[in-house]
């Protein structure tokens, strides 16, 4: 829903409108890019999932601000 969310009001900037093929093909792109970067550090780790997911979540952002 939040990332479907930003798509929105990335349309509403841009003044766009984006068919329902492209919003899924964006949705994909992205779930499946993220879900992949958590699985691979966690196999490169030995962490848990969740642990994994929150590393990648922190070192996104501490990346991010500096």
């Amino acid at each position: 829903g939040v990332v479907v969310s930003y798509f929105e009001w990335l349309q509403n900037i841009n003044n766009e409108r984006w068919d329902i093929d492209k919003v899924n093909k964006q949705l994909d792109e992205i779930l499946v890019s993220a879900t992949d970067k958590v699985v691979n550090y966690q196999l490169d780790n030995k962490l848990t999932i969740k642990q994994a997911a929150l590393d990648v979540a922190v070192l996104t952002l501490a990346n991010r601000l500096y």
